[in-house]
């Protein structure tokens, strides 16, 4: 509601606006409010398998770290007949709720007469384990904690169309100096990717940067 509430004051004014909206969930720990908590009790999720003893003593050794750090540091955690399939049905109830939470948003920006004048982005700093190699949470640099959604929206610039290239997070900022034509400052890790939302060539990423700052881990 605060979101809208600003979104409406600030779309209301001449001049350009930036805001950004931050989502808590979905994260652990695993819980969500009514409705959400009950709209995937009868969905049977595909559950990754346990990992053995024999299986962590493959794993690299910062892998093994994580994984047992918090739970029991002789093995891997043991999965929950109970818990992990609730903690399934959480984390897709939370993706629900946000979702109900960003129509809102672009609803009250189609009300402010903004929806085709405003460059609309979603992404995520992080995906999560959801317990696949034995591991809950993030912190490690499988495709599950790393590889996130990264969406754009601009009504009549940016072509509709998926994109294979690698992007990552601080790409962001400079692509958004371009999109709406101001210069990209100098001192900047990211480089735009506007070109590639436009249909023009782009000279894609050939390998991205992740980092992780567990000190047990590193």
């Amino acid at each position: 509601a605060r979101t809208r509430h600003w979104l409406k004051e600030l779309a209301r004014g001449d001049q350009p606006f930036f805001l950004h909206a931050s989502f808590w969930k979905p994260h652990a720990p695993y819980e969500v409010a009514a409705p959400y908590d009950r709209l995937y009790d009868q969905v049977e999720f595909a559950l990754p398998a346990p990992l053995s003893k024999a299986d962590l003593a493959l794993m690299p050794l910062p892998l093994q770290k994580l994984i047992t750090r918090d739970e029991n540091p002789r093995g891997p955690p043991v999965l929950d007949a109970q818990r992990t399939p609730w903690a399934y049905r959480s984390y897709y109830g939370t993706i629900t709720h946000v979702d109900h939470e960003i129509g809102l948003i672009l609803e009250t920006l189609e009300a402010t007469g903004q929806a085709d004048n405003t460059v609309v982005i979603f992404t995520s700093d992080h995906g999560d384990q959801l317990f696949e190699h034995g591991i809950s949470g993030k912190n490690c640099f499988y495709d599950s904690s790393v590889r996130v959604p990264f969406v754009v929206s601009w009504p009549r610039h940016v072509q509709p169309a998926r994109h294979p290239q690698l992007i990552m997070a601080v790409d962001l900022l400079p692509t958004l100096f371009d999109l709406v034509g101001l210069p990209i400052p100098g001192a900047f890790q990211g480089r735009s990717f506007a070109t590639l939302l436009i249909g023009q060539p782009y000279q894609a990423r050939t390998e991205v940067f992740s980092e992780n700052i567990i000190p047990e881990v590193i």
